[in-house]
């Protein structure tokens, strides 16, 4: 029985282990690690902005990856649970001269399309000048023009 209990606990702290490699004041946000710095910037900015946040663990810091409707509801959740505000985010996707697909940044996978990621109507495509995915204070992904000013959302991958 002592030796069940032993092999619990072990499996415990080692699940807890891997749970909490959140780092250099990046916060645990369901299965991922996000920081939500106090600037803002264009999305280029915002870009090399988190990957300067790259902690010396192995791990690559990096505009968020916000792939399933889990992560979605725990991000939103986290932004107003923490008291930030309600308010634009600048995620990790952007879209090049295929306008009909974003694609992350961190690894050229499609970005979910759709619902219920992206706002009614969105993506639009306007022309030429919405190529970067924000993830709006409706709580929907949006399009919307690189050069502006906008909080965002790092994540260690």
């Amino acid at each position: 029985m002592k030796i069940v209990i032993a092999l619990i606990l072990t499996l415990l702290s080692v699940a807890t282990a891997q749970n909490n490699d959140c780092t250099d004041g990046f916060q645990q946000v369901g299965s991922a690690c996000y920081m939500i710095p106090s600037e803002s910037h264009g999305w280029y900015e915002a870009m090399h902005h988190c990957k300067s946040l790259t902690p010396s663990n192995g791990k690559m810091a990096a505009l968020a990856r916000v792939e399933t409707c889990t992560q979605l509801h725990s991000v939103w959740e986290f932004i107003n649970k923490e008291g930030y505000p309600i308010v634009d985010y600048w995620l990790g996707g952007t879209t090049s001269l295929n306008k009909n697909t974003f694609r992350w940044d961190s690894t050229g996978e499609l970005v979910p399309m759709g619902v219920p990621f992206w706002f009614p109507g969105q993506p639009d495509f306007a022309p030429d000048e919405e190529r970067s995915l924000s993830l709006s204070k409706t709580g929907y992904f949006a399009d919307e023009e690189e050069h502006i000013k906008q909080k965002f959302i790092c994540q260690l991958l």
